[in-house]
């Protein structure tokens, strides 16, 4: 070696060593560095962390956008407390998924792209015969051993924001095995001009969903004005959680928007506890829009409770919004413009309940009636259970054109109106309340059907809804209201025993009330009904049960029997005898004389063989034989009885002789043979493809089906409908039709066409076929493009209401007195033709084809 070579290998070591530090010291700074300084885009789980890291920690900021999903099999992620996840397109498959706090710091954020983003985590449990095979639900696992997912936790926390506003809103899929906490804002909302909100779905397969931190799915900017009023801006989101076990909000979840309301669907396999509030509403002075839809199903109980230290109050809304709007140059003119309320529906395996200081609601805004009607929206609640409602739950609506909403609630169990609960579908053009309960029912609050009072230059306009309370003991101490200025649709509470307690009190103003009872009726001293301007009704069963009135009654109430039965009322051991029962002593009780099941034991014991041996029964088929309820003892009278309607029987010597008759067996259905076996009684066969009459005026040629059905491939069905017929105790019963045209269903003027309607079954019996002419529709004097008609055709009373909306659909309101149409209870199914003109095929027809009825104290069908 040289010294030449030698002093130049010292010198590039020299240069080796200094490189070497420098890195060194780069590295040393880099790492002292904070986390978020640092950001990288990655594609796979291996540029994140080493593939053996359990938990991966992400401590700087990571960009994923790609179209696979990174599997980081069943390693636990954790975003660390100040890195982040920014996201375009991000699908991430993991055990447990945890985004650490602080609340205030984002965690999750979507890239600021003019795409909208999406980002899907899944965490996963594992199989328990196979620890890693990565699985969601117990399914998964078979074929592994045990067929359990229970391994590791799959969970998913987000204790930081997750920011993922953008022009075009965001797509968020949080997927766990087992639970899903989020504690901290999700925040998805759409802010461009015409860009909806984003999505949220939470799936948790095993376990629960808390949402203990904000969640806004909200549109809240709205677009640029058109001579004075915007075009409309893009929806608000959609929340969609489905638990295995619970449902529970602690914080506010906001869908409100300018052009409609976000829709929110919960499904829990236990329970679902609303504890602060869920806004689906439109936002009120920017754009008219509607309340946004929604779903609640519980498996066991949901419930509606305040929230907060103070016990502040707590809105589950799908209230409409209203706009107030101007046209430059015309002198200021202008209006509101008002939203409708959302549709909700609500069903729960066990209780229902809303709590005091806890307000449900889907009412609308204000409006003066130059563009369309405001709406209230619509509650259907099915319980299981029971229900209880100390808060308030209302369907209304404001102004001077608002037309109230809709509750129905149907339940099992026994239900309230607390002290402090409030039940109302109030509006100049009241809605419609129907509580009902197979069990014991308490109103000690108010529920209200009672119409908004106007009164200006050309009158006074109100018109009150129509309510039903029913259930097996109703007792009311609070409030009933019905009625007003231009009458009502009735106040109805029905039960096997009612009483009304010295502080209830029961109007209806230039309407009527209803209230009927099986077994037993008491209004107490002090107690009011009152039906100014009107008429009350009380109905029972038995002349010798007769109603105990000590209370004030005005005017004196008409008083009938047998007009009606309450289908809930236990026909056993309610200390009178029913059809079915030869004895009832008031109690189900086997050896005191009558049995458990209401059975003269005394007969039983006078009856060889029972009770595989009817009771009494001689063995002698010439002898009609009865169990003497008086005597408790069997009598036998000569004559013959098979109990087939289609069949003459003669006594010769000890054995009867039977003759058939088939016309007796004529079921009324032009698409059946009707024969009257003598072994068996009538039978039935099917006329497949005869012709036949389907009773609906909308169509001409109809023939008969495999099912024994009149139909008809000319049928021109209608949108959403609902007909209900309730008995009167006058014989006049009351249709109440109400349905929706879908748009342009109308060509012609009402007031050229009039309106021919006609209730028929799907067998094509007709019920009624009556015609309003054209001349009885005048226009409403305090609604636009709304006719009102009112007139008798015989024995009938018909009132109808047609109404164009804004969206060039109708909406058509019929009620219709006539005797004898509670008969349609046995049809099961009912549908309603309305045709605008005279020819059926030319003219404008809708058939609501016929719908499963539900027969209670009334039918009601819905489509």
């Amino acid at each position: 070696m040289t010294a030449a070579s030698g002093r130049g290998a010292r010198i590039a070591a020299s240069r080796h060593a200094r490189r070497c530090a420098a890195a060194a010291l780069s590295a040393a700074i880099l790492s002292a560095a904070p986390a978020s300084a640092v950001e990288m885009r990655v594609t796979s789980p291996n540029q994140v962390c080493s593939p053996n890291a359990n938990p991966c920690d992400i401590s700087s900021n990571v960009i994923i956008d790609s179209p696979t999903d990174l599997d980081f099999g069943l390693r636990t992620v954790r975003v660390l407390a100040g890195a982040k996840i920014r996201f375009k397109r991000a699908g991430i498959l993991c055990g447990a998924f945890l985004v650490e706090g602080p609340a205030s710091r984002i965690g999750l954020q979507v890239l600021d792209e003019e795409e909208a983003g999406s980002l899907k985590i899944t965490a996963r449990r594992s199989c328990s015969g196979a620890p890693n095979v990565p699985c969601l639900e117990d399914s998964q696992c078979a074929g592994h051993g045990p067929a359990a997912c229970t391994g590791g936790s799959g969970v998913i926390r987000l204790d930081a924001r997750l920011d993922g506003d953008h022009n075009r809103g965001t797509d968020v899929l949080l997927r766990a095995a087992d639970s899903v906490a989020i504690h901290a804002v999700v925040s998805l909302n759409g802010s461009g001009k015409e860009g909806d909100a984003g999505e949220l779905t939470i799936d948790a397969l095993q376990g629960d969903v808390l949402i203990d931190g904000p969640v806004n799915i909200r549109q809240s900017l709205p677009q640029g004005n058109y001579y004075g009023r915007p075009f409309p801006p893009g929806y608000a989101g959609y929340l969609t959680i489905d638990a295995e076990r619970d449902v529970l909000f602690q914080r506010q979840v906001d869908l409100t928007g300018h052009f409609n309301g976000g829709e929110v669907h919960v499904q829990a396999g236990r329970d679902i506890i609303v504890g602060h509030n869920v806004l689906r509403d439109g936002i009120n002075g920017t754009y008219s829009s509607d309340g946004g839809d929604g779903s609640f199903q519980a498996g066991r109980d949901m419930k509606v409770q305040p929230h907060g230290p103070t016990d502040d109050l707590t809105f589950l809304s799908a209230n409409g919004g209203h706009y107030f709007y101007n046209y430059p140059g015309y002198g200021g003119y202008g209006g509101f413009e008002a939203g409708r309320g959302g549709y909700t529906r609500i069903s729960t395996g066990r209780d229902f309940r809303i709590e005091q200081k806890a307000v449900v609601s889907a009412d609308t805004a204000r409006d003066d009636c130059q563009d369309g009607v405001p709406y209230a929206g619509e509650f259907d609640v099915y319980a299981s259970g029971g229900f209880e409602i100390d808060g308030l739950f209302s369907v209304t609506a404001s102004g001077r054109c608002g037309v109230g909403g809709d509750i129905y609630l149907n339940a099992y169990g026994d239900g309230a109106v607390g002290p402090t609960g409030k039940v109302t579908a109030t509006a100049v053009r009241a809605g419609d309340v129907q509580l009902r309960t197979e069990g014991n029912f308490f109103i000690d609050g108010e529920m209200s059907v009672r119409a908004d009072r106007l009164e200006d230059y050309y009158g006074v306009y109100g018109e009150g809804g129509e309510l039903y309370a029913e259930g097996d003991d109703v007792a009311i101490a609070g409030k009933v209201r019905g009625g007003g200025p231009e009458g009502g649709w009735g106040v109805n509470v029905g039960g096997c025993r009612v009483r009304l307690e010295p502080t209830a009190s029961i109007t209806a103003e230039y309407s009527y009330t209803s209230l009927d009872f099986q077994e037993s009726f008491i209004a107490e001293a002090g107690s009011k009904i009152t039906a100014t301007e009107g008429s009350n009704h009380i109905n029972g069963t038995s002349k010798s049960e007769p109603p105990v009135l000590l209370g004030e009654i005005e005017p004196p109430p008409q008083i009938a029997y047998g007009a009606w039965h309450a289908s809930n009322c236990p026909p056993c051991g309610n200390g009178r005898i029913e059809p079915g029962e030869t004895c009832d002593d008031g109690n189900v009780t086997d050896g005191d004389g009558c049995s458990a099941g209401c059975v003269n034991e005394g007969c039983i014991a006078h009856t060889a063989g029972y009770p595989g041996t009817a009771l009494c029964d001689d063995g002698t088929e010439c002898t009609t034989d009865r169990c003497d309820a008086l005597t408790s003892t069997c009598v036998h009278e000569a004559g013959c009885a098979d109990d087939l309607s289609c069949t003459v029987e003669t006594c010769e010597g000890d054995s009867c002789d039977v003759t058939p008759v088939d016309a007796a067996c004529d079921d009324g259905n032009a698409c059946t043979t009707d024969l009257c076996n003598a072994d068996t009684g009538c039978v039935h066969g099917t006329l497949v493809d005869g012709e036949c009459n389907d009773g609906d005026i909308c169509t001409a040629a109809s023939s008969c089906d495999a099912d024994a059905r009149c139909t008809s491939d000319e049928t021109r069905a209608a949108t959403g409908g609902v007909i209900t017929i309730s008995p009167r105790e006058d014989s006049s019963d009351r249709l109440v039709g109400r349905f929706r045209l879908q748009p342009d269903a109308l060509r012609q003027s009402i007031t050229v066409t009039g309106l021919t309607a006609a209730l028929f079954d799907s067998d094509g019996t007709v019920y009624f076929h009556e015609t309003i002419p054209a001349v009885f529709f005048d226009p409403s004097e305090d609604e636009e493009q709304a006719w009102l008609a009112a007139t008798t055709v015989g024995d009938v009373r018909i009132r109808a209401r047609v109404a164009l909306e804004d969206d060039g659909s109708a909406t058509v309101r019929l009620s219709i007195r006539r005797s004898g149409l509670y008969a349609a209870a046995a049809a099961g199914e009912l549908g309603m033709s309305l045709l605008f003109g005279s020819e059926p095929a030319t003219d404008d027809c809708h058939t609501f084809v016929p719908a499963p009825c539900r027969s209670l104290s009334k039918i009601v069908c819905r489509q």
